[in-house]
């Protein structure tokens, strides 16, 4: 009977010891549950600032687009204006050009020529250049409004962008 009672304090202190491990187990899981859920809001907070800083970056960008923009528009018209003014130049030119040849009357063939010569001349060259103005004036608003419109990520004080 000794024996029996041997073994089966054996086998208690077997079950006690599995009891405990069990009740160490379930603790430590409950631990773990507790820190994950931590770090699950952690992460959630983390998570919410970047997006509320690339929120603001974005409407910063659209800010800064906007703006570019709107000077593209301001640069377009001042460029029309100067197409305008040129071209009344050009026109008031082809005047006074007109204006000479019919001053200098059929007495003065070689003047007339000459006037004429003069004015085919200068049209052309006034329209060449009024077209490589506006070309270039096209170009330099295209450049200008991608510069004004490049995203530009700045950083923040803590370093991350």
């Amino acid at each position: 009977m000794t024996k029996y009672l041997l073994a089966a304090g054996v086998i208690a202190s077997l079950f006690l010891g599995l009891a405990f491990k069990l009740y160490v187990a379930n603790s430590e899981i409950g631990a773990l549950k507790l820190k994950l859920s931590e770090q699950s809001e952690e992460y959630a907070k983390a998570n919410l600032k970047v997006l509320e800083l690339a929120y603001r970056q974005t409407q910063e960008m659209q800010s800064e687009k906007d703006r570019a923009i709107q000077n593209a528009d301001k640069r377009a018209k001042k460029l029309a204006a100067r197409l305008e003014l040129s071209d009344r130049n050009l026109r008031m030119l082809h005047s006074s050009a007109d204006n000479a040849a019919v001053n200098a009357g059929t007495s003065h063939e070689a003047c007339i020529k000459t006037t004429e010569a003069f004015r085919a001349v200068f049209g052309e060259c006034s329209k060449a250049y009024s077209k490589m103005g506006a070309i270039a004036e096209g170009h330099l608003s295209d450049v200008q409004t991608l510069e004004e419109a490049w995203p530009v990520i700045k950083k923040e004080s803590n370093g991350n962008p």
